[in-house]
């Protein structure tokens, strides 16, 4: 049995993600997957750049040993971060890892340390920016995050008048330990455990062009 060697790439300072198999090849050349168990990467050679080093690991089943070729590259770019939307007073749940693009042009997924992230501007309706850092690089990761109320459009016709206002009426007073709570819980604009005035004020500031 042979075993091909793995060849990929690492972002300087980060340490790359090794493929649980390796593909080998059989004695009678057909092909397949065998699991491997690395051996610990040595942390200080991925600040070398432009360098390729190797990490060994054990071919499940076997004595053989498998090869990963580890070229560390430095960081280029930060490809697009989406936007992270989210209704008001929802947990707010950042990524963490952000794609970048190296100078071999390979592109990897790194880990980002989101720097003084406050939780709580999930509890207000806005547009908020959120900073963040990488390993190896200068290059500043950002994220927008959309906070919003819930869909006003109560009915689903399209639009947002009376009649949602209506809705929203009916089910006044509703808080979620209510029975009927996953059906009500549609006019709890924001998002608070319970329907209630402000909820109504929130749809009527829509219809007036106030929000």
């Amino acid at each position: 049995m042979a075993i091909k060697e793995v060849n990929l790439t690492a972002a300087k300072g980060n340490t790359p993600k090794l493929p649980q198999t390796v593909d080998v090849v059989y004695d009678d050349e057909s092909e397949g997957k065998v699991y491997c168990e690395w051996d610990s990467i040595d942390n200080s050679l991925l600040f070398n750049e432009n360098t390729t080093f190797s990490v060994y690991g054990t071919v499940y089943g076997t004595d053989l040993k498998a090869k990963a070729n580890i070229n560390v590259q430095a960081i280029k770019e930060i490809k697009t971060i989406e936007p992270i939307n989210i209704i008001i007073n929802e947990e707010l749940i950042l990524p963490s890892t952000v794609l970048v693009s190296c100078y071999n042009n390979d592109q990897v997924s790194v880990n980002v340390y989101w720097q003084n992230v406050d939780k709580s501007i999930a509890e207000k309706v806005g547009v908020y920016t959120v900073n963040g850092s990488i390993y190896g690089t200068n290059l500043v990761p950002k994220i927008v995050i959309n906070v919003n109320y819930k869909d006003m459009d109560l009915n689903a016709d399209g639009k947002i008048n009376i009649g949602d206002v209506a809705i929203a009426t009916n089910y006044l007073s509703k808080g979620r330990l209510d029975s009927d709570w996953e059906k009500s819980k549609i006019a709890d604009i924001n998002n608070d455990g319970k329907v209630d005035i402000n909820d109504l004020r929130l749809i009527v500031k829509k219809i007036k062009g106030q929000l």
